[in-house]
């Protein structure tokens, strides 16, 4: 088997192991950790440098309660941020009705999605 196929196994193996813990850990503060190592896992995965799990507080915002990021090559911590659905009014559309949102390059919405953009790009 090629070293790029043996890549994928091993990480899509990482992310099931992830997702066990997740499971395995719902109930105590080492779940946190687990969602955490999943997130890194997926981003290495994609090769994306942010994934992030949003949830819906109210009609009104988004919670961000768990992030991985690659900036510099360098990790950065998880931190809070609630999001206004007015001020990124596709993504809430989108989010709202349980779809899951994957961009490949953050440069595709820029006009589609300008408002979005700026909010996570600018």
């Amino acid at each position: 088997m090629s070293n790029i196929m043996e890549d994928k196994k091993s990480s899509i193996s990482n992310i099931i192991d992830a997702l066990t813990k997740i499971e395995n850990n719902h109930l105590n503060s080492n779940r946190n950790n687990a969602i955490y190592s999943m997130l890194k896992e997926i981003g290495l995965y994609t090769k994306a440098l942010y994934v992030s799990i949003y949830e819906l507080v109210d009609s009104s915002a988004f919670e961000l309660t768990h992030q991985w990021r690659l900036f510099n090559n360098t990790e950065s911590p998880n931190h809070d941020l609630i999001l206004p659905t007015d001020g990124v009014p596709c993504i809430f559309n989108i989010l709202y009705q349980g779809e899951s949102i994957i961009l490949d390059d953050i440069e595709s919405i820029k006009n589609s999605m300008p408002t979005e953009y700026n909010f996570f790009w600018k």
